[in-house]
């Protein structure tokens, strides 16, 4: 099968749902033009989540990562790493290659020596040479809005879009009542993102003069973190909560008071169905890679080292940029937003 496009999307959950009008501008151009697109995504989580956002004529596969770092929970995703490569390079056909995250992926030279006959698009100093449209990306453009560059010339933006519109039916099956959530998680290789666990403590201490519930989400590869949390704080209206799947995350999110966290994957998928997110923030640029709602309301420094994730993908070693966000202040601004 020849597709129309083949885009390469190697980026977290986060990063996907801001993709939402790319997918979308390509989805309408297929169903209108009678083609399809194929986009390589992470992993299944990002597989799952863009089963759920209904897209018409684009076919999603996965590329292959593991959060775990430990070799034997690296034999899958090397299998899948392996099945990908073998896909892209022997079995595709398509008009335009589409390198969405390439700035340094060494990659990028191997798979597009078998694209020659396709037009290519990336964004990379290392390898305009090798691209036919090389982008030139503002770092203060939102990741929704610098994706739409990449788009083929005759694809049309889609700009009247509501990504909360494929959730409608969520309904809750619980019996939480009256909570906020914790969403204190990041990407294993990104841990320098997190607000620290103790802080999380300190300000479930403060909680108990209130009568909210906490619940604290996380992923099955989370629980040390959440249970740092739990032993530092003597707060026992506490519940832990790691979902199955995504529905699962965005119920306990939609029902919410409020949400917070630091810049996850999480707190995208919360901001689909709730617009009261306390997002503190740190070493990335708010302005490039935050949850797109009306309500979102930032606590960050604004030092003049931060951001900096594009110079430290790992980590400063020392992220005051939100080690020097207290427990104290954070209780204020949950207080605001509640009243």
């Amino acid at each position: 099968m020849k597709y129309f496009s083949i885009s390469i999307f190697n980026r977290g959950l986060g990063d996907n749902i801001m993709a939402y009008r790319y997918y979308k501008s390509l989805s309408v151009h297929g169903k209108t033009n009678n083609n399809y697109s194929l986009i390589y995504v992470k992993s299944d989580l990002e597989l799952e989540m863009s089963k759920l956002l209904n897209l018409e004529n684009i076919h999603f596969k996965k590329i292959g990562y593991s959060p775990r770092l430990t070799i034997l929970y690296s034999i899958k995703p090397l299998i899948d790493k392996v099945i990908f490569l073998l896909d892209i390079l022997f079995f595709k056909k398509t008009k335009y290659l589409i390198f969405l995250d390439s700035s340094k992926n060494k990659l990028v030279k191997l798979i597009s020596f078998f694209y020659k006959k396709s037009f290519i698009i990336g964004s990379s100093k290392f390898f305009a040479n090798i691209f036919d449209k090389n982008i030139i990306l503002d770092e203060n453009l939102h990741l929704s809005d610098s994706l739409t560059h990449f788009l083929p010339p005759e694809v049309n933006i889609v700009y009247k879009l509501n990504i909360r519109n494929n959730f409608s039916y969520i309904v809750s099956e619980n019996n939480f009542e009256n909570y906020l959530v914790f969403a204190p998680g990041s990407g294993e290789l990104e841990k320098h993102k997190r607000w620290p666990a103790l802080y999380y403590s300190k300000l479930a201490d403060l909680l108990i003069k209130t009568d909210i519930k906490i619940i604290i989400i996380g992923s099955i590869n989370e629980k040390i973190l959440i249970n740092n949390i739990l032993k530092n704080t003597s707060n026992q209206n506490i519940q832990v909560y790691i979902p199955k799947n995504l529905i699962d995350s965005l119920v306990i999110f939609k029902y919410s008071k409020l949400v917070l966290g630091g810049d996850s994957g999480n707190l995208h998928l919360a901001s689909i169905v709730n617009d009261n997110i306390l997002a503190i923030w740190g070493p990335t640029n708010k302005y490039k890679t935050s949850p797109k709602t009306k309500n979102i309301k930032f606590i960050d420094l604004k030092l003049s080292c931060s951001p900096c994730y594009n110079k430290y993908r790992t980590g400063c070693g020392n992220n005051i940029c939100l080690k020097n966000i207290l427990p104290n202040f954070v209780f204020d601004n949950i207080l605001q937003i509640l009243k």
